[in-house]
Formats: C-alpha cells, structure tokens, sequence
C-alpha cells in the first residue's frame, strides 16, 4: 500500500505518477508489498524533520526512513519530499519540476529499499538507477 499525501503549496502533483513509479522500484528490489507513506511537504517541513531525526539543521530535497516491518512481515516506511527544494533543483539543473520530484521519489523509494548515497561512487550509482526508472516514464 503507497499513501500519498501533499501538504505543500504544489497542487500539480501527479499522485497516480508518484504511486506507479514507486511500485515499479520496489519491484524491482522485492519489495512489491511494502507500505510507504509519501508525503511532499514545504521547506519549514522538511527543516524540522532534518533537524529532529537527522541532527541537521538545514533543508533537504528528500528524507526516507525505512521503519522496519509491520506484523504480517513487509517493510513500512515514510518519504517526506520538499517541494520547495524540488523546485529549486529543477531550476537549476534546467528540468520540469514534475521530473525532478519524480525524480526525488525514486531516489526516496530507492533509499528505502537499501541504497546509500554517503560516496560519489554510490551517488553515481543512485543517479544511474534514476535515470534508468524515469526513462521507463518518459521523463
């Protein structure tokens, strides 16, 4: 199960994009019947939540946590995307804000399901698999 929720000022979230795109990556990394929560929040968000479970007093484009697994055995996890910073992004790597959110929600998904991105090798990696999903969508 994916919940989907938007508490940003960014309306033009496509939450059925942001649902099969997540399904497609965890798929893929077996993890079809996991529960995630994503939430796209603004920058004062994302700020406390860095700061209350990162130690970082700073924004950030994505936070995922993975929280374990629920009674019946799958993962459960929550992915906080800022919008504001998304928007950011997209300006100055001169894309959509549709493709860098979704952008951002594979890259949640994927820190959910195991990857890391503390190395430029892994950071390759990670931008490597994005690129890989977003190309299956167009984007």
């Amino acid at each position: 199960m994916i919940v989907i929720s938007n508490l940003s000022r960014h309306q033009q979230i496509d939450a059925d994009l942001v649902e099969e795109i997540s399904r497609s990556v965890l798929s893929r990394y077996g993890k079809p019947e996991a529960e995630l929560s994503i939430a796209f929040v603004p920058r004062e968000d994302i700020i406390e939540l860095n700061r209350a479970w990162l130690d970082k007093d700073s924004d950030t484009d994505v936070i995922s946590f993975n929280l374990g697994a629920n009674p019946e055995g799958e993962e459960i996890g929550d992915i906080y995307i800022c919008t504001d910073v998304a928007e950011s992004n997209a300006l100055e790597h001169g894309c959509t804000l549709e493709q860098e959110i979704m952008r951002l929600v594979v890259h949640g998904v994927l820190h959910f399901v195991g990857f890391d991105d503390a190395t430029d090798e892994q950071r390759a990696e990670m931008h490597g698999l994005e690129n890989k999903f977003l190309e299956q969508y167009g984007l």
